[in-house]
């Protein structure tokens, strides 16, 4: 009999083919790069044979032989959204007031407590693990940080133009997970300030 052992994401599967002819048998998986898990990029397949690196096997007269399949993949890097929302007075904005609204808010985005090296938007690296964010004519300005390790992280709101100061239902450290692929929605950390006019 063949036996195969199919290793894919540290779950083991296996196959067995009783009462096989002898001979020499040559393993090829023919669609590893299109049964992708999601969130995750396929990379190469090996095969072996005993101590081998080969894909033919030699079935002999009451023997069992195997071949070891593994599928390698790596996690794609992951996004996390950062929307900036202004009120004056503590009310909504109206027509009368949206100009009143436009500022520059600067962020830092933080993992384990230190300023993160990766991450982009639009395309370019981030500076500083830094995303400035402009709001004109009071429209609440919505910034996407793409190319993130999965994991936990801390986007803080930097000290605020004057006369800016954050509402009482608002921080300025807001914690998001970032999945691979995003796989889950993509998540949002939505800072609101107020100024007074």
């Amino acid at each position: 009999e063949i036996e195969f052992t199919l290793a894919d994401l540290g779950e083991t599967l296996t196959k067995t083919y009783p009462n096989a002819e002898l001979g020499t048998y040559k393993v090829e998986e023919t669609n590893a790069n299109t049964n992708v898990p999601a969130g995750y990029t396929y990379e190469t397949t090996e095969y072996e044979v005993g101590s081998e690196k080969t894909n033919e096997v030699t079935l002999e007269a009451g023997k069992t032989a195997g071949v070891t399949v593994v599928n390698k993949y790596t996690e794609q890097n992951g996004s996390l959204r950062i929307k900036k929302h202004v009120k004056i007075n503590n009310e909504e904005l109206t027509d009368a007031t949206r100009s009143a609204a436009d500022g520059t808010f600067v962020f830092t985005i933080k993992q384990n407590g230190k300023t993160i090296t990766g991450g982009k938007v639009n395309g370019q690296a981030l500076e500083n693990g830094q995303v400035t964010i402009v709001v004109t004519d009071g429209v609440s300005n919505e910034v996407k940080v793409t190319d993130l390790e999965p994991g936990k992280y801390i986007v803080h709101e930097e000290d605020n133009e004057e006369g800016y100061s954050l509402t009482s239902d608002s921080t300025n450290d807001i914690e998001v997970t970032v999945t691979h692929g995003d796989t889950s929605a993509v998540p949002l950390a939505e800072f609101t300030n107020n100024k007074n006019g």
